[in-house]
């Protein structure tokens, strides 16, 4: 029963990143955060936890 309902949570965040992911405003703030200026290592780490955030997990998205 236990692994149903981790199935389920699992299924529900990725589903939720996906309609994001498909948002005309998910578009534009991903737009803007890759182009932080600066260190690309920097950059890429802030850009992975912001989507990270809008989607609700870091594999919906």
């Amino acid at each position: 029963m236990g692994a149903v309902i981790v199935i389920a949570n699992t299924a529900a965040v990725v589903g939720f990143g996906g309609v994001v992911k498909a948002t005309p405003a998910f578009k534009a703030a991903v737009n803007v955060i890759t182009d932080i200026p600066g260190s690309p290592l920097i950059g890429g780490a802030l850009a992975v936890a912001v989507i990270a955030g809008l989607t609700g997990s870091s594999s919906g998205g």
